[in-house]
């Protein structure tokens, strides 16, 4: 059935993490009313994660973690740096769902350094 769409939802985990292929076994329900998916068939699966209330997404780079703490580099209203605290949520390849004191529409240092100085001129694109 290649092209065809499916759609499903998780209802069961094995709870047992294999570290080091990052993966886990689930059980997915999918609606086969027609009884066109047989048993032994096999399928491609995307998983679409769900996204956190109230998170905004940066660049994965801009995300800076010490041994003291994770900030992101806001360029303030002068175009200095500005240092912002965030816990960090979801992560993809690119993408860091980011919370703390981070406003839509602020700009942010893509690629951040933790040689940044706080209060250090930055130029903004």
């Amino acid at each position: 059935m290649p092209g065809e769409t499916f759609k499903g939802t998780i209802s069961r985990r094995s709870g047992n993490m294999n570290v080091k292929f990052r993966s886990e076994t689930v059980e997915i329900d999918v609606s086969n009313a027609a009884r066109r998916i047989k048993p032994g068939m096999f399928a491609e699966v995307s998983l679409v994660p769900e996204a956190t209330e109230g998170a905004l997404t940066v660049p994965a780079t801009a995300v800076v973690a010490s041994t003291e703490r994770q900030y992101v580099i806001r360029v303030g209203d002068a175009g200095k740096a500005e240092f912002v605290d965030v816990r960090t949520g979801q992560k993809s390849s690119s993408l860091t769902e980011v919370f703390g004191d981070l406003r839509k529409g602020d700009k942010i240092v893509v690629n951040a350094r933790n040689d940044l100085k706080q209060g250090v001129k930055v130029a903004a694109n």
